[in-house]
C-alpha cells in the first residue's frame, strides 16, 4: 500500500468519527510519511510499518461509534 492508498482507506475507514478526531488522526498519519521521507524512507515502507486501518477503527470503536 503507498501513501495514497493508506491516507484514503484510513479516510474511509474511521468515516463517521466525530471531525476534531478525523483530522487530528490523518495528520498524525501524514506526519509519519514525512517524517519516513527525510529519513530516507519510502512510502511503502512508512505505510507498512504503520497499523493496518481497519485494526485503528475496531480499536478505538468502542470510543466513536458510528
Amino acid at each position: 500500500m503507498n501513501k495514497t492508498e493508506c491516507i484514503n482507506t484510513l479516510r474511509q475507514e474511521l468515516k463517521g468519527w466525530p471531525g476534531e478526531v478525523l483530522e487530528n488522526t490523518m495528520w498524525a498519519c501524514e506526519s509519519k510519511f514525512v517524517d519516513g521521507m527525510v529519513n530516507g524512507r519510502g512510502d511503502l515502507e512508512v505505510a507498512a510499518s504503520l497499523p493496518q486501518p481497519h485494526l485503528t477503527r475496531k480499536l478505538c470503536q468502542p470510543k466513536y461509534r458510528t
